[in-house]
């Protein structure tokens, strides 16, 4: 049977080791632990052989016919290949890398998750280690590229940028653990050259109702209007930034299951009359709700927040602060701590989410309401720029 790269990606394990064959003695052996491997089988001196070649999608399957090849030549030249074929001693991390976000990371990570992670590496990754090999690395050589990546320079670098950078490099390790193309992930319990402070202060609800009011001078669409409905949604930025008008019903903005942060289930934000009145004015410039060229979804997030933030006399704030202010204004309204669960999309445990299927739909729409009623109350604030005496 001649293979091919979706058949590859469909095959799991089964229990107990399976070969399947592709052309001239080329196998892929899967182990009943899921490690996929690649041999050719061949006659040499009237005897039969066996030669691995690599593991599966460590070398592509494209490889692994070149190396068939190559062996196929040795033989006919009268050479055994068992003596004179050997396989790549470096398991370059720039070729795990490329293998990794072409056969795992685009169906499993969101588009943004994915850019996220080629910007990771092309910034802070592949120009120092792009030719290493991936076997031998160990824990101090990421801590060195960790605090590389954690001093700034200029807009480039942080200790955003190394915990980023930790955590993609952990996952595709794992990811090439699980193919059989290394022994030990020596990167999952690195000690950071960073101290990861929480955020502990949440603007109060007569600062969010000033933001409310700023982001008007920010102006309306795009970064002015996302803003505004983002306040009253409660949403993660990225979830309502890749918000497209197919994902609206009658009655609620349904974010779909794989644009949210866990994947496991749609989270549906009840439509309010203030977010109605918001989504009713906005403008159809392409799918996306939000967009400064019709085709992609927003960015430039940087300079907009700076710009709002000027506008606002409250201490530094994030987007990410709107969903504590609302979850903190809900407390004191006394909404139930798992309405305010859903309100906020968290995943609920997985025995909770198999036996209690009520979506609550009716009591998030009212807590919801009785948040953007209290946000979008009339505010008495100076002009921008100006002080009340």
């Amino acid at each position: 049977m001649k293979l091919n790269d979706t058949k590859l990606r469909r095959i799991t394990a089964q229990g107990q080791r399976i070969d399947l064959s592709d052309r001239n003695g080329l196998v892929l052996r899967v182990s009943p632990n899921g490690q996929k491997r690649w041999s050719v089988r061949y006659r040499f001196a009237h005897k039969q052989a066996r030669i691995e070649i690599g593991a599966y999608p460590g070398v592509s399957l494209a490889q692994a016919r070149a190396r068939l090849y190559e062996i196929k030549g040795l033989l006919a030249s009268g050479c055994d290949p068992a003596l004179t074929f050997k396989t790549p001693e470096v398991l370059k991390v720039g070729d795990v890398y490329f293998t990794w976000l072409e056969n795992f990371c685009r169906d499993h990570y969101t588009p943004s998750t994915y850019r996220a992670i080629q910007s990771t590496f092309t910034l802070h990754i592949l120009p120092s280690w792009q030719g290493r090999d991936l076997r031998a690395l160990r824990a101090a050589d990421l801590f060195q590229l960790l605090t590389q990546a954690a001093q700034r320079n200029g807009r480039i670098g942080g200790p955003g940028a190394a915990r980023d950078v930790k955590k993609h490099l952990n996952k595709m390790a794992k990811w090439a653990r699980a193919q059989g193309l290394i022994d030990v992930n020596y990167f999952a319990d690195v000690q950071a050259p960073y101290k990861y402070v929480e955020r502990s202060r949440t603007p109060t609800l007569k600062e969010a109702r000033q933001i409310f009011a700023r982001l008007t001078e920010c102006g309306t669409y795009p970064f002015g209007s996302f803003y505004r409905l983002l306040l009253l949604t409660g949403l993660r930025r990225k979830e309502l930034a890749l918000s497209e008008w197919s994902w609206l019903t009658q009655d609620a903005l349904v974010i779909p299951r794989e644009a949210t942060k866990a994947k496991r289930m749609p989270h549906a934000v009840p439509l309010t009359r203030q977010m109605r009145a918001f989504i009713a004015k906005l403008p159809r410039m392409g799918p996306h709700l939000f967009t400064s060229n019709g085709l992609s979804p927003l960015s430039g997030w940087t300079k907009a927040l700076q710009k709002v933030r000027g506008y606002c006399d409250v201490p530094h704030f994030t987007p990410h602060d709107f969903r504590r202010a609302m979850a903190t204004e809900m407390d004191r309204m006394r909404v139930p701590d798992t309405i305010i669960e859903l309100c906020l999309g968290h995943t609920q445990p997985q025995l909770k989410r198999a036996y209690r299927t009520y979506s609550f739909f009716d009591e998030k729409k009212a807590a919801l309401q009785k948040w953007n009623n209290a946000v979008s109350a009339p505010l008495t604030i100076p002009r921008a720029g100006h002080h009340e005496p």
